[in-house]
């Protein structure tokens, strides 16, 4: 209230002024002057400090803004630079026949395949079918290349999609066909002599057969393929030796006999043709000598150490591929749909075949089975500027990384995925009945 005597204002609870001590009556509290001044009439002060408010509420508003920019900038750059599957891209993926069990096509996004994995990371992981690693691949986790491409599986960079071959009929998923008629050895493969000039040995613990590949040189990846096979660059091999063949169930059986690893199993429908009986811990009926699928790398690095042996670098399985001519495809330069299991072949084209069923697609050291049937983990962490900085004397890939590479194309590969260099990757967890493993070692082991 006003102080009539000297106009001081006064709480309205004053008794008397504050200024003058003149006793106060409720009735003469008034709003100060300028409490009473319309918008602009204001002392200056009160007009500066509401101007400065509005700059600061402007200012954070601003700011939010930016740091919103910077964020989905971040997040945009990470989506664009991961073989989100596909490695075959450099972090983006790959087209190939890692794919879902629909028969639509899906995009070549790398989607680890999940499955009911006992011994990987998780209590479980879903699969998908077919995911490829690869560069462009398909996943399950996981694009295919033009012809004169290589493409990545689970791992190769593509945009393409596409699309799966159907693998079911009326009744329900179709089982894994058995193949041509022909004798077993005692591991379960088919027995077929090796070609003139090629050194094998049988290793006692997995029975599996060998071939010795002789060291030299291989100018790795190719100028028209992808950018991960990219640039060609030498590399020098000393002498390995290498599976003949891919590893067969029956051979697998050994190892979880002895180890007491779980069984490859994945609790999705696309899996039941190949999943192995949990109780009995065996493989599916009259499946012995197919390659075993439904693994992870884990579980391939795991096999081959109980064995003795190692899971091969990239650089080796391709020169075991290729040899130092540098072949495009294991037995030559030119595609021949009937010398291997892939996407097209018949009558493999729907389902693995039994191991060595191609004698006459086998590269130049003897080994079968590197173009189609299954991919093959190898030792490596994938890298899709790996090439670029490759030491030239027996490289062994990245020390560090997300996926695992893989190689050979599978029985749902079309050609560019079977091409000896084509690149592919997965995470190291993924499991699909389109990959498998081969085991190398070193000449003294």
């Amino acid at each position: 209230m006003n102080c009539s005597m000297c106009l001081r204002s006064n709480p309205p609870w004053a008794g008397s002024c504050a200024a003058c001590g003149t006793e106060l009556s409720s009735g003469d509290y008034r709003p100060p002057e300028w409490l009473l001044t319309p918008r602009g009439s204001e002392p200056p002060i009160f007009a500066l400090r509401r101007r400065r408010r509005r700059r600061q509420w402007w200012g954070l508003a601003i700011l939010a803004l930016i740091c919103c920019t910077i964020a989905y900038g971040w997040y945009a750059r990470n989506i664009i630079n991961e073989p989100t599957p596909g490695p075959g891209t450099a972090e983006t993926g790959m087209a190939s026949d890692w794919q879902p069990d629909d028969d639509g096509p899906i995009p070549t996004a790398e989607d680890p395949t999940e499955g009911d994995e006992e011994d990987d990371p998780g209590d479980e992981t879903p699969g998908t079918e077919d995911d490829e690693p690869g560069v462009e691949s398909e996943p399950d986790e996981e694009e295919e290349p033009g012809d004169g491409d290589d493409g990545e599986t689970d791992a190769r960079p593509s945009s393409t999609t596409t699309h799966r071959p159907s693998r079911t009929t009326a009744g329900g998923p179709r089982p894994p066909r058995t193949g041509p008629a022909q004798p077993s050895g005692p591991s379960g493969p088919p027995v077929v002599p090796p070609a003139a000039g090629v050194e094998t040995k049988v290793r006692e613990k997995d029975g599996a057969e060998m071939v010795r590949v002789a060291g030299g040189s291989l100018e790795m990846g190719a100028s028209s393929g992808e950018a991960a096979e990219k640039p060609v660059h030498a590399v020098s091999i000393p002498t390995f030796w290498i599976d003949r063949t891919e590893v067969t169930n029956e051979q697998y059986k050994r190892f979880i006999d002895a180890t007491g690893r779980p069984v490859p199993y994945v609790a999705e429908p696309w899996a039941a043709p190949y999943n192995w009986d949990r109780a009995a811990r065996t493989y599916p009926d009259g499946q012995g000598d197919m390659p075993v699928v439904l693994v992870s790398w884990d579980d391939a690095a795991a096999y081959a150490r109980w064995a003795g042996k190692r899971l091969p670098t990239e650089a080796e399985w391709e020169y075991a591929a290729r040899g130092a001519q540098g072949k495009r495809f294991p037995w030559g330069d030119s595609w021949n749909a009937a010398l291997c299991n892939s996407l097209g072949s018949d009558p493999f084209d729907a389902t693995p075949a039994p191991v060595g069923s191609f004698p006459k697609g086998a590269s130049w050291c003897g080994a079968m089975d590197m173009a189609g049937n299954v991919w093959e983990w190898v030792a490596d962490w994938y890298s899709a500027d790996y090439y670029s900085a490759s030491p030239s004397k027996d490289p062994a890939g990245p020390a560090t990384g997300r996926y695992r590479a893989i190689r050979g194309g599978s029985w749902g590969s079309p050609s560019d995925l079977c091409r000896s260099y084509a690149r592919g990757f997965r995470p190291p967890y993924a499991r699909s009945d389109a990959a498998g493993f081969r085991c190398a070692a070193d000449p003294s082991s």
